[in-house]
């Protein structure tokens, strides 16, 4: 009877290891078998965020959101300039979301940054008369208005991306 304690202690020992891994590898498999097609949801999570992002930024780079922030007592030079140094932050922020993002939807973001801040430049320029920034904001969103709406196509195809990710 002595010559089979090493192999009760053996048994004693591996069975609740045994137990353990098989449970592991049966719920590894009912998880794949729940999620088949998502076999890199680490990356399908980082796009989903890169989206999330840049429309977080298109949101922010809308001129109604940029004056919110500014005093009316700046110059009109002052806001021009803090807006562009906001916006310019703001992107620089997300450029690492264009890995994620694809190329067209990337040239339309960029597009509508630029837009905007030609519009406010433009605005400005045209303006040399008036040093008031209350005129300047008034006047910047009249032309925002009336100009073509990029802001709204490319969260409208950043949307349609995001759909696509699912």
């Amino acid at each position: 009877m002595e010559q089979y304690y090493p192999l009760a202690f053996q048994l004693v020992l591996y069975l609740p290891f045994l137990f353990l891994f098989k449970k592991f590898v049966f719920a590894y498999l009912s998880r794949e078998k729940s999620n088949p097609g998502n076999t890199d949801s680490g990356f399908m999570t980082a796009r989903l965020q890169a989206h999330e992002r840049m429309l977080v930024f298109l949101e922010r780079i809308k001129p109604v959101s940029l004056f919110k922030e500014l005093g009316p007592s700046l110059t009109i030079t002052e806001t021009l300039f803090l807006i562009q140094k906001k916006v310019q932050a703001e992107w620089e922020f997300n450029l690492g979301s264009q890995l994620y993002i694809s190329k067209n939807t990337w040239e339309l973001i960029a597009s509508s940054k630029e837009n905007v801040l030609r519009i406010l430049e433009s605005t400005a320029m045209g303006m040399k008369d008036y040093e008031n920034s209350q005129d300047f904001k008034t006047f910047a969103l009249i032309n925002y208005v009336n100009a073509e709406d990029l802001i709204s196509e490319a969260i409208l195809q950043l949307r349609k991306d995001a759909f696509a990710i699912e």
